[in-house]
């Protein structure tokens, strides 16, 4: 069998765990639905904001907020200050 079927004796995913990963986040994230899992990435966005809000001078943060939309948009957004 293939190393990553998940029916061998030696899958990806054991391999990853006898490597030393801990994979019991991953696997309590997938016991979730895809519901719970943006629910908790929203949650875990509006913390993100709060501490920046909280610990980010307003000017700097921006000035970062303009650089990655100009580094993920790239040309889209030449027209913009």
């Amino acid at each position: 069998m293939a190393l990553d079927d998940p029916r061998s004796e030696a899958s990806a995913w054991q391999a990853a765990i006898d490597f030393g990963i801990d994979v019991t986040l991953l696997e309590a994230n997938l016991r979730r639905t895809p519901v719970e899992r943006l629910r908790e990435l929203v949650a875990m966005n509006r913390f993100h904001a709060e501490v920046q809000v909280r610990t980010v001078a307003a000017e700097l943060r921006h000035r970062l907020d303009v650089q990655r939309l100009k580094e993920k948009w790239g040309d889209l957004l030449k027209w913009a200050p």
